[in-house]
């Protein structure tokens, strides 16, 4: 295999950012996830005291994360299929209902609408879902050795 050209090598960089920012701007997500799936009548009191701090963290992070997202999207365009697009096509969704719900004022409806699909335990498991095998099917293809 030859060597990965710079381009490439700051995608996977990206790539690499962009899933820490996942991690932590969705900690709380994720936790709360295993929370109502794996122990629902639990009452975890210190994940909700976190659920309150961790907003701005949420909110914030997931912006960098989209912002981060997209551009290694577009590097690494090139060696992407169908299951990349629509992660890429969930993420841009997840994070612009994300700062529609937070920072506009639309009708209390429409914001219901919106929660349901963005601010639910089974939108954060289609993500992950999505990041893992559009992330399998593509590197079987990946021209260049990782790591």
């Amino acid at each position: 295999m030859t060597p990965a050209p710079a381009i490439v090598t700051t995608g996977i960089t990206l790539g690499t950012l962009a899933i820490l920012l996942f991690l932590i701007a969705d900690l709380y997500v994720i936790l709360h996830m295993v929370h109502t799936i794996f122990a629902p009548k639990s009452n975890w009191k210190w994940l909700q005291t976190m659920g309150k701090r961790w907003h701005p963290i949420h909110y914030y992070g997931n912006m960098a994360l989209v912002v981060v997202m997209v551009i290694h999207a577009i590097i690494l365009a090139p060696y992407t299929g169908f299951w990349n697009w629509l992660f890429f096509a969930l993420i841009l969704w997840m994070g612009i209902t994300g700062l529609i719900l937070k920072f506009s004022h639309i009708s209390p409806k429409a914001k219901a609408t919106l929660f349901r699909f963005h601010a639910r335990w089974y939108m954060i498991l289609l993500v992950l879902i999505l990041l893992i095998v559009a992330h399998l099917v593509s590197l079987q293809s990946f021209p260049f050795p990782l790591g």
